[in-house]
């Protein structure tokens, strides 16, 4: 939508303003809401199960879902809030904090040790 209106997010240098339709001397800013981006970065990799980030390194949706069946299953979590509500997160879409949580550096931080120290 902001692409007809005359910005350009996509870019290295992107446009995010345009004209003002009643007055050309004055200009509209696009600002993407926070909330709804933290929820469209979960939805990603929760929908396509797997895409690549710029890297070409898979990022994978399951790599959670273990995380949070190993961490129910020791009865531990390792420093995250991450549990079964983050990853059947279809019925309570909605919730920011159940999105910030599973993006979150404390689960990044999780898979991280799961992968290096724990050789999971």
């Amino acid at each position: 939508m902001v692409t007809k209106l005359g910005c350009e997010l996509k870019s290295l240098t992107p446009t995010i303003s345009f004209a003002h339709p009643a007055n050309s001397e004055k200009s509209v800013n696009v600002i993407l809401d926070p909330c709804h981006m933290l929820k469209l970065m979960r939805n990603i990799p929760a929908e396509k199960q797997v895409s690549l980030d710029e890297n070409g390194e898979e990022i994978r949706w399951d790599y959670l879902v273990k995380l949070e069946q190993l961490q129910s299953q020791q009865g531990l979590r390792a420093g995250n809030k991450l549990t079964a509500r983050h990853i059947s997160w279809t019925k309570q879409k909605m919730k920011v904090n159940l999105a910030a949580q599973t993006l979150s550096s404390s689960v990044a931080d999780a898979l991280e040790f799961c992968h290096t120290d724990l050789g999971v």
